[in-house]
């Protein structure tokens, strides 16, 4: 008697980084086409594993964990039910959570990642498809973009405002609009942010977004639970300015908060936490943890009948934009145009007037009628000032 064990996907998980695609056909229908035609593979900028407490659960549930060239799959041994429709031979147990870790060992992807480089606070990032998950943003793990705070922005941060944008320079605390010559606007395509970098151990520094380095005194530090209850308020008073506080909170248990920071009308910022000493990890770059518990049925893994329904997720991450900056010999002098501002003593340095995003295809760029190069390397300069840079050496060029 013929016996056969059948799996079938219980979800997958797609990380989609804008850097290796050509173009954005790949928010098409035809986005599985066009990254295998792309010979799109994340693997050499991300690796995910299942904790120590998911690969037990994994085993216990039949369960198979397979990374791919689009993230991940996990595949459960399945039963049909009806024709072409299965459900776990095991079933599943709501309450049991799969964790798994991304790790990053490119050394360059942390520059050509559009991620906040002097973060307020040293959280990692965490995506689920349980917490406070609507069914209109299926099938994103990010969270939704935030408001504009009285802070300063980092350049490539992104916001939700009048319009979806990502710095050009960054925002002034004193002119907090959102405006054409400090905002880019682009598409809302639920990409990854700072608002998912949520996770947290108890014990961490809070650092202030100012735009310059007097520091800022007397701050309160207010507290919420998950339903918006105030819990504590800290209010420093002793009138030194300071650049970073540190915060406990390994009185209270692990969950959810919103940690607000505030300072009069000169300073605003409030950011949602993830407060979890077992399982932060900062040796890791995230987090994503997968259940059948969302309240939103697009995100669930089983119907209302326990059949599989297969989701597959996805967590969209942007490339990094800088000014690219052409250097050029002692003895050339550029003259600026439409798409190159002019810097440096003499005039050599030519940069361009509006960011552009580091991608893996090459980009046609010219001065002059001369076909310009790309950035060798990902490597960026000006990190923590208005503008970040790309670097480009130019050899002698007659122009």
């Amino acid at each position: 008697m013929a016996f056969s064990i059948t799996y079938r996907k219980l979800f997958e998980v797609r990380i989609i980084h804008r850097y290796l695609l050509q173009d954005d056909a790949y928010f098409l229908d035809q986005e599985s086409a066009h990254l295998e035609a792309v010979d799109y593979d994340i693997r050499e900028y991300i690796q995910i594993e299942p904790n120590s407490d998911c690969q037990t659960i994994l085993k216990d549930q039949r369960m198979v964990f397979k990374q791919t060239a689009l993230g991940f799959v996990v595949f459960v041994e399945a039963v049909e039910t009806a024709e072409g429709v299965f459900a776990p031979f095991v079933k599943l147990k709501p309450e049991q959570t799969l964790t798994f870790s991304i790790s990053t060992p490119n050394p360059y992807f942390h520059n050509l990642t559009n991620i906040r480089l002097k973060p307020n606070i040293p959280g990692i990032y965490h995506f689920d498809n349980f917490h406070n998950k609507i069914e209109d943003r299926y099938p994103s793990l990010a969270n939704p973009y935030t408001e504009i705070l009285t802070r300063k922005y980092e350049m490539g941060e992104v916001i939700q405002g009048s319009v979806m944008a990502n710095t050009a320079t960054d925002t002034d605390m004193d002119n907090m609009d959102i405006v054409a010559e400090d905002w880019d606007s682009f598409p809302d395509h639920k990409y990854a942010t700072y608002n998912d970098r949520l996770l947290l151990s108890s014990r961490f520094p809070y650092r202030f977004s100012l735009t310059d380095n007097s520091g800022i005194s007397d701050p309160d530090f207010i507290l919420f639970d998950s339903n918006g209850i105030s819990l504590e308020t800290l209010s420093l008073t002793d009138g030194q300015p300071i650049d970073q506080h540190l915060l406990d909170f390994s009185h209270l248990t692990s969950g959810r908060y919103r940690l607000q920071i505030e300072k009069g009308n000169y300073y605003f910022d409030q950011k949602e936490l993830f407060i979890n000493d077992d399982l932060y990890d900062d040796s890791v770059w995230g987090i994503i943890q997968i259940n059948d518990q969302s309240d939103a049925s697009a995100f669930r893994l089983l119907d209302a009948d326990q059949n599989l329904q297969s989701p597959v997720f996805e967590i969209r991450l942007l490339n990094r934009p800088t000014y690219w900056r052409y250097i050029g010999q002692e003895a050339d002098t550029f003259l600026p145009n439409p798409d190159f501002d002019v810097d440096g003593n003499p005039s050599n340095h030519l940069i361009t007037s509006s960011p552009r995003q580091f991608t893996r295809k090459f980009q046609a760029l010219t001065y002059n009628g001369v076909l310009l190069p790309n950035p060798s390397a990902p490597f960026i300069h000006g990190v923590g000032e208005d503008k970040i840079y790309s670097e480009i050496y130019l050899p002698k060029i007659t122009f």
